[in-house]
């Protein structure tokens, strides 16, 4: 009844009301307490959570599940780049309509980075460098320091590699290195 009086004329089914009911039940928005009455059983919904708790239970759903509530749309299907592997093809997902070509290009460098074991040690050995910086010294380093961290790490593969990417790594964090 108050839901057609909230309407203002127009009609909506009780089952519409009920199924939405039950949807934010499962959502996690509105709990429900089951009572016998005239005519079966009747459910008496109540919010689960007070005006904070709603405002962090929604913001858990939108950074838990962004595509969900479409945020985010999927953007590129990542070609493999080596013999076939089993599963689906990685995906590159950007903001709706605001993911330029640019955004896309460094993404997909990232994710193709991001397999490389070599580069995955690069990175080890530049973050251990920039967890030494001061906030006093200034963002510059020598690549021999640089060389002597890959040996101090006992990186498995081969030093000058691993310093060239670690080198390019920290150039692109802004860091100076000096030849």
């Amino acid at each position: 009844m108050q839901v057609t009086q909230e309407l203002g004329g127009r009609t909506i089914s009780r089952a519409s009301v009920i199924n939405f009911l039950d949807s934010m039940v499962d959502d996690g928005i509105l709990a429900y307490t089951e009572t016998t009455g005239k005519g079966g059983y009747r459910r008496i919904y109540m919010f689960k959570h007070d005006e904070a708790g709603f405002k962090e239970h929604i913001a858990k759903v939108v950074i838990r599940n962004p595509k969900a509530i479409g945020i985010v749309e999927p953007i590129l299907k990542v070609p493999q780049r080596r013999m076939k592997r089993s599963g689906p093809m990685p995906t590159i997902w950007g903001l709706r309509g605001h993911c330029s070509d640019e955004e896309v290009a460094k993404a997909m460098t990232l994710h193709y980075r991001t397999l490389s074991p070599k580069y995955r040690a690069a990175e080890k050995v530049a973050q251990t460098i920039l967890d030494e910086f001061k906030q006093d010294q200034p963002m510059e380093v020598r690549y021999s320091d640089i060389i002597l961290m890959v040996k101090a790490m006992k990186i498995p593969y081969s030093g000058p590699d691993i310093t060239d990417l670690a080198a390019q790594y920290l150039h692109e964090k802004g860091i100076k290195v000096w030849r």
